[in-house]
């Protein structure tokens, strides 16, 4: 009985309650020991949130938000490879690392299809249908670029803003001359 509790304990430290997926700091973990084993393969590091997710609670209330959120992280996990983690890191904010993107046009392919999921129906929230789109920010590095987890979880938060400001509903890749 002891050990089944401790591993529920385990697990409650590195998942987030409401969708089941790994957390920050899970995630943050993973990332670091994909890190610590460079291979020849680049990694994608992607950060999502759900456009105006607060009207969304605003006009249907908190549960049909909870609700939002958890489908939004089916949807995307849906889309994840072998090797690919999803987390939530809070709020309407996921993250995404991508294992072995040989090049860029693989992430902006996730993203893409990503965008492309959110505008099916999304059903059964006892409302009927809702719109919901996404911004994302990407960011992609290569073992000789030797980044640590923190910068490439910042420049992916810079990349997802630039996103937004670009008019949502879009992705924006991390250029180093981003500001």
């Amino acid at each position: 009985m002891q050990k089944v509790y401790e591993k529920q304990l385990e697990h409650n430290a590195t998942h987030d309650y409401l969708t089941g997926l790994p957390n920050r700091r899970l995630f943050k973990s993973k990332l670091t020991e994909r890190l610590c084993h460079p291979s020849s393969d680049s990694l994608a590091v992607l950060m999502l949130d759900i456009d105006d997710f607060k009207s969304i609670n605003d006009t249907f209330g908190h549960d049909i938000g909870d609700a939002v959120i958890v489908e939004f992280g089916k949807k995307v996990s849906q889309y994840l490879g072998d090797n690919d983690i999803v987390a939530r890191l809070g709020g309407d904010e996921f993250i995404v690392l991508l294992y072995s993107i040989s090049y860029a046009e693989k992430a902006e392919q996730f993203a893409n299809n990503i965008k492309e999921v959110m505008k099916k129906p999304w059903g059964g929230l006892e409302i009927g249908n809702i719109d919901v789109t996404t911004s994302i920010g990407i960011t992609i590095t290569n073992s000789e670029d030797n980044k640590d987890a923190f910068q490439l979880m910042k420049q992916a938060d810079i990349a997802l803003y630039e996103a937004k400001n670009d008019g949502k509903n879009g992705f924006y890749i991390y250029q180093d001359d981003t500001v």
